[in-house]
Formats: structure tokens, sequence, C-alpha cells
């Protein structure tokens, strides 16, 4: 059996889980909502696996930003960032930070078009503790068909505050990149574009892959999309043994508020557009394959990302589809090439469903739709992949928020400290070797008192493993394998009480 389609089953830890009493639950999961709350600008909201704690933890306003869009990342220095598509000094967009141990929201930059706008996605973090994201418009490139300009590729630097427009697209390269980009193993950031013009509400193509080199400043237009046959691109990538996998979308049977008229407008005269692609992308060999076209009736028009699961096989959900029409969750057993239409939404369990899939390390995968439920303003949903039970944990009911829209829901440590905090007694853990191959050692000196709760995420803040308490052998080590993880760069990061500490792993 090959170990990386079994990526677990607790983990494939060679360790036995003991956890000695260590509140779990100061790690729970996180999402934005787009609109609800105190001034209907959206909120961002908590809930623990089990259903429970689910609280508003703020309401956004449209002065410091509001209509917040796609996943918050906890950065290494234990601060929540994520970004809004209106709001702010400029009532254009804003990148903002939370910080859970003080509970203090802060307006960090207020997107001003001429060096981006739009961002429908949320950030990732680099092993440089910079973070990257994508704008869907502004940059103001010479080169661009619309005065808004065609999105730029940005990096925010959480240590200064500072902003920096990387790449301004337009309309020869790519149109209104509507995903967080993915940091691959190469070290490049690879994404997609939509061809969306949100300024015009016209089309500028439909999309297309793309990769930027960090290093190099080097933009490339890898792929185009074929509206007929492909969809348009929407989302983000992932990467599994150097594959990249996304989907392609058409238009949705919800849409967002701010992108409803868009939708109407520029996708109506293109009725022949499909219901989207399932796609894989080989940077190696510069080759785009077809796996599987979404259809009305087994699901259509994803608006999310894909996840790979322990099981070894790609999960997500399409917003449209299936036997309500509205929108499925679906498996893809990458070996075998086959779709499996696994649930369908019905507006009990909710409904158009527009973001990510995680799972746990109870099996489950957890997600949002962003319609539905009691109150029709969505809900969180769980999901069993081998029983294939779906369970409604909560409602949005408008207070609590409504409608959250794209990306994944997080791993949030709520007592995380506000900055990585120098090596103490208590938290002066040791990981080795590095790089590693098949295994590392966590060291974790005997004066630990409250044992560490860890999680190990990769570069785009999706856990991987955690949070869990293992217990340590008697010389205060523990070895984690790593069969299961590609080759690149991991956050292993360790919570004690109030204090934490991120160390980085290298896979090779």
């Amino acid at each position: 059996m090959n170990a990386k389609s079994t990526l677990l089953p607790v983990f494939a830890l060679i360790f036995l889980f003991v956890f000695n009493g260590v509140d779990l639950k100061a790690q729970s999961l996180w999402a934005p909502t787009f609109s609800g709350g105190a001034t209907n600008a959206g909120t961002l909201m908590q809930v623990n696996t089990d259903g429970s704690g689910f609280t508003r933890v703020y309401d956004f306003n449209e002065s410091n930003g509001s209509s917040p869009m796609g996943s918050v990342i906890q950065a290494a220095n234990g601060k929540v960032y994520g970004t809004c598509v209106n709001g702010g000094a400029d009532s254009s967009c804003v990148i903002y930070c939370f910080d859970p141990a003080t509970n203090t929201y802060t307006d960090l930059w207020n997107f001003d078009i001429i060096h981006g706008d739009f961002p429908m996605s949320g950030m990732i973090q680099g092993p440089n503790g910079i973070l990257y994201g994508a704008g869907s418009a502004g940059g103001l490139d010479s080169t661009a068909g619309s005065q808004g300009g065609a999105g730029v590729i940005y990096s925010f630097d959480p240590a200064t505050n500072t902003y920096t427009e990387l790449y301004a697209l337009n309309d020869s390269v790519g149109y209104a990149p509507c995903g967080s980009p993915l940091l691959a193993s190469d070290g490049k950031l690879y994404g997609l574009t939509s061809g969306f013009d949100f300024y015009y509400d016209s089309m500028m193509g439909f999309g297309s892959i793309y990769s930027y080199d960090i290093n190099a400043g080097i933009y490339t237009n890898l792929h185009n999309f074929a509206g007929v046959t492909d969809g348009f691109g929407f989302g983000s990538l992932i990467e599994r043994s150097g594959i990249f996998y996304g989907m392609t979308s058409g238009k949705p049977q919800y849409a967002p508020e701010i992108m409803e008229e868009a939708f109407n407008f520029i996708l109506n005269p293109y009725a022949a557009v499909n219901q989207g692609n399932l796609f894989s992308y080989n940077p190696a060999t510069q080759t785009y394959t077809s796996l599987y076209n979404f259809d009305s009736v087994s699901g259509g028009a994803p608006y999310g990302s894909l996840f790979y699961a322990n099981d070894g096989k790609l999960y997500g959900t399409t917003s449209a589809g299936g036997t309500n029409n509205l929108g499925v969750i679906f498996s893809f057993d990458i070996t075998t090439s086959i779709y499996t239409k696994l649930f369908d939404f019905d507006n009990t369990h909710g409904a158009a469903p527009m973001g990510d899939l995680m799972q746990s390390t109870d099996g489950n995968l957890y997600g949002t739709t962003s319609a539905g439920g009691a109150y029709g303003s969505g809900v969180v949903f769980k999901f069993d992949p081998v029983a294939l039970n779906c369970t409604v944990m909560n409602n949005f009911d408008g207070v609590s928020g409504s409608a959250p829209l794209s990306g994944a829901l997080t791993w949030i440590n709520t007592k995380a400290a506000t900055g990585i905090l120098t090596p103490v007694s208590n938290l002066a853990l040791s990981v080795y070797p590095v790089p590693a191959h098949d295994y590392i050692t966590v060291s974790i000196p005997s004066a630990t008192g409250e044992s560490p709760v860890f999680i190990l995420s990769d570069l785009d803040g999706r856990t991987v493993w955690g949070p869990a308490a293992p217990a340590a052998t008697g010389n205060g080590e523990f070895r984690l394998n790593l069969d299961m993880l590609e080759s690149g760069v991991y956050l292993l990061r360790a919570t004690t009480g109030d204090n934490v500490i991120t160390k980085k792993i290298v896979r090779e």
C-alpha cells in the first residue's frame, strides 16, 4: 500500500496519543461570513468540532473593513489575518488582523485600486514569514483593458505591516485572480485567473493557470481555459506529487451580493459555458488534463477548492446541481479517476456551498454553505466520508453572520500570544533533523509543565495534523513519521498556556 495515499490513520505517528487532560478547545475552527452581524457587514465566527462554542468573535463594519471573503490564516506571530472586499479608509477593501489573545481588530492596509483591489480570497504564509495573496482587480497596468486593472499578486509583511504589489496582471497574461495562490514545492506561486472584469461587468477571456517566481519576479501564463469546454478559472490549486489539481466553474445557482450583478451580466451571453471541470496540470511537462466534467445531475459550478483527505481522495463541493440543484459534496479518486457524488444539499442541511472543505483528526470533513439552513443564511456542517452522513452543527441566523464565502474553516489557537516567543524553559523544544526525509524527532524538555499542544500545517495554512498533545518518551522525545507528506516546507506550532513557538520543518 502506498503510504502517501493513506495519509494518517491517525497521521501514522510512531507514538501513542495521550492527551493528559490538555484543553484542546483552545483550538477552534474559524471562518468569516460575508454579511450579517451587528452592521450586516460580516462577522468572524468560531466553533468547536462538536458544535459547541459557536461564537461571533468580531463584527465587521464599513469604516474598518466589511464583507470578508476567503479563509483566515493564523500567522507565526499568533495573529489571524484576512481580507475584506468592501470598506476601509478608501471604501476599497482591506487587509486586517485579529489578535485572539486580546480580541483586538486592526485594519492594516487599505487597497487603493492603483496597487490592487477586490481581494476575493485569503492569504498564505511563506517560510520567510511573508503573507502572499491576490487582488481580483486594480493594479492599473497600462496594458490592461479596464480602467480598474486586471488584478495583482501582492505580499504583506506582518512584521512591518508593509504591503507590496509584486505584479500587475493585464489582459494579455491573465485577468482577475479569484483564489489564494499556492506556494508550491518548487518555491513558486501558482494560481488561477477568472477572466472577469468586475468593474465593467464583462469577460476578458475565461481565465488561466499562472505561475509567479517570487525570487526572480517573473510571471508566466501557463494555460488558457476555453469557456465552452473548460468553464472559467476559480478557486485555488492544490499540489500532490508534483501535480496540481483544481477546478473551473460555470454560472452559479446563487451568487454573493457583490458578484450577483456581474455574474448575471457577464455569464448570460455565455450560456454554452459548461458547469466546470476538475483538472490536473503537470508543471514539469506543461500538460493540462481535464479529469471530470461537472454537470447539473452530479453537481456543477464549484466555487471552492479541492481538499486532499486522509484516504487519498480529493473532496470538494459544488454550488449547484445534484438532486435539488442546491449543490453536492463529492469525491474524486486520483488513482482510478472515479468521481462520486456523496451528498445532495437540500436546504435543511444548507444550500450553495461556495467554500472549501477541511478535515480534522476525527476523520470528518467540515465546511459551510452560503445559503439554506434554518434561517436561510447558511450552515456549518460536518460530513463523515465513511458513513456518508452530513450533520448540521450550527445555523447562521444573521446575527451570528450570514453567507460565508470561499475558503475553508481554519484551526485557530485562541490562546496564542501576540508574537513568536523566545524559547523559554517551559517551551524550549527542538526539532531535528532539518531537512528531514522519513521522520522528525521533537524534543520536549523534562522541565515542561503543561503538555504542549501541536498543530502541523502546510504553507497554505491548512492543518495536516493536530491539534494533539502526544506523550513523550522517557527522554522527553517523540517521533513523527513524514512518509505521508509531500516534499516541501511545513510549520509545526506548539502552544502551552499563553506561550507559542513555531518551528519550520523541511521534508525532502
